[in-house]
């Protein structure tokens, strides 16, 4: 059977979306799935720290796996600007196109394409189960800190998405609402902190926080593991990663009331629909 390898690369919720996309495009193509979860600056966690699966994972690079001229490559961009005949863009054309061939395929893809539903989603989740020790300490922060749907959630994505956000207002909205509770999650510690002063907000007590790869801002051009360049400054740890994962699930037991952009968010909506962790 033809393979599709599934490239999950980035941060945590753009290796989600592929991951998750490239599964439930596999049976459309007809293809035996196999997942690579490269180890870089963007997430140095393994990829078993978080999950256990049937499904065969490596931890190639993008380098090690982007080589094949003859290969399919279903990608949503291509990053190290070689020139392949046989790049796709993810759309059910080209899953038309494509099913019929004989070359194996790469997938890449930082986003779910909106044509899988939510049910399938949740569905193709199953494939992935959580690192026990992960679920334990989530559940026993919930139990502990009485997380529930009667908490509202709120990430605040900061460090190289600051923008996004006017956490000032957010913290202010927060002291002038004291009689409800918050659970308030964020990628920098300072935001956490301020936030933490009140009495009616509930943060988990993270050790680890996204550092920067090289000195200067969060938005510098810098040159990757892998040899890319990117606008974002940020070198992620195993732990943090982890810490983060822990957070998007506490997130997903709340009622989430402020939206923003991120991915780590949109994940946090996802696994709250998910029952198994209830």
């Amino acid at each position: 059977m033809r393979k599709i390898l599934i490239f999950s690369d980035g941060g945590l919720g753009n290796r989600l979306n592929s991951l998750i996309g490239g599964l439930l495009t596999s049976p459309l193509i007809g293809t035996q799935p196999e997942i690579c979860w490269p180890i870089n600056n963007w997430c140095r966690c393994h990829f078993d720290d978080l999950f256990s699966t049937e499904l065969s994972v490596t931890s190639h690079s993008i380098n090690e796996i982007f080589l094949d001229e003859q290969k399919i490559y279903l990608i949503h961009e291509n990053q190290l600007g070689k020139v392949f005949t046989n790049t796709y863009p993810h759309s059910l054309d080209s899953i038309e196109k494509i099913k019929n061939l004989t070359q194996d395929i790469v997938y890449f893809h930082n986003k779910i394409p909106s044509y899988f539903s939510t049910e399938k989603i949740l569905l193709s989740l199953s494939n992935f189960k959580i690192n026990e020790k992960i679920l334990e300490t989530v559940n026993y922060f919930c139990e502990n800190n009485n997380i529930t749907k009667q908490v509202k959630g709120i990430h605040l994505r900061k460090t190289d998405h600051g923008r996004q956000l006017d956490s000032d207002a957010i913290w202010l909205q927060c002291k002038n609402d004291l009689h409800t509770r918050y659970f308030v999650c964020s990628d920098d510690k300072l935001t956490e902190e301020k936030f933490k002063q009140l009495p009616n907000i509930t943060i988990f007590p993270k050790e680890f926080y996204v550092e920067k790869l090289v000195e200067g801002s969060w938005n510098d051009k810098i040159k990757d593991t892998d040899g890319r360049i990117f606008a974002y400054n940020v070198n992620r740890s195993k732990n943090s990663v982890i810490e983060a994962f822990i957070d998007l699930l506490i997130l997903s037991r709340t009622t989430i009331v402020i939206k923003n952009k991120s991915s780590f968010l949109g994940w946090a909506k996802i696994y709250s629909n998910l029952k198994t962790l209830e």
